[in-house]
């Protein structure tokens, strides 16, 4: 599994005036173990619960949980040379998981949200089948950005 944005996501993207502003809205990230199969009709963090790697890990999941990260250094580049918009953001990295997979990896935002019911999916993102015990996970975006919206 590759990675992709999920359809509700592209949806909200494309609508005047109800689009997410990448730089100033709260997007957090999460790590999931293999009991989430991946689907881009998801549509709202309660869709993976149970499967956050924190759910067998030293971290607590679910909404504002600690396994959920913030992204910081948020960047929108227009690049007229790939004929593509480059969505970044800094690396993230959990510090001492104890035991557990990491699987893949979601964008939500839990920004306005009371509960996982009300966070909105973004973008889900396979990872390397990493064991952890007690180590740092790094999840590094590539140089083009974390999601990049391309023509053709």
């Amino acid at each position: 599994m590759a990675a992709f944005v999920y359809n509700t996501a592209k949806q909200v993207g494309l609508q005047s005036g109800t689009s997410f502003a990448w730089a100033s809205t709260v997007i957090k990230f999460t790590l999931v173990s293999n009991n989430y199969t991946p689907n881009p009709d998801h549509s709202m963090a309660s869709q993976f619960s149970g499967a956050e790697l924190s759910e067998i890990t030293s971290f607590t999941a679910g909404f504002a949980g600690l396994i959920r990260q913030t992204l910081t250094g948020k960047t929108v580049t227009l690049n007229l040379t790939d004929d593509q918009v480059e969505y970044d953001a800094a690396d993230m990295t959990w510090s001492a998981i104890s035991a557990g997979t990491a699987y893949g990896a979601i964008f939500l935002t839990e920004s306005g949200a009371n509960s996982d019911g009300n966070c909105p999916l973004i973008a889900f993102f396979s990872t390397a089948v990493t064991v952890t015990n007690d180590t740092n996970f790094t999840l590094s975006f590539a140089n083009s950005g974390a999601i990049v919206f391309a023509s053709g």
